[in-house]
């Protein structure tokens, strides 16, 4: 996975070109928005989180399973469950947006690494 910074307050984390989440961070309102969508699918990923835990949905386990790409289902919940933490300690909200049709469509990572 690779962390890249977009701008100030604006991060992209990335597996491959398969999944992306961006993170985008306002201190003002102390919250971060998070978007998970794959550039390669050309679509949103949903997540839920149940009792703790954050579950990708079933659909894009299996894509990634036919790809035997399985851990970066791991990585990116993983990533995720990090910056859900990260937000409590530092007392952010967290809210998931949809990702941009630009977004989601753009193959190429424009951010800075």
């Amino acid at each position: 996975m690779r962390l890249s910074a977009i701008s100030e307050g604006d991060f992209s984390i990335e597996s491959d070109s398969v999944v992306r989440m961006r993170i985008v961070m306002n201190d003002e309102k102390r919250e971060l928005t998070f978007s998970l969508y794959s550039p390669r699918w050309s679509r949103k990923i949903n997540v839920e989180e149940l009792d703790g835990f954050t579950f990708m949905e079933t659909h894009a386990e299996n894509e990634l399973f036919k790809e035997q790409a399985e851990s970066i289902a791991e990585d990116t919940l993983l990533a995720l469950d990090l910056v859900r933490s990260w937000a409590k300690a530092n007392d952010y909200a967290v809210k998931e947006i949809d990702p941009s049709l630009e977004e989601i469509n753009r193959n190429d990572s424009s951010a800075k690494t």
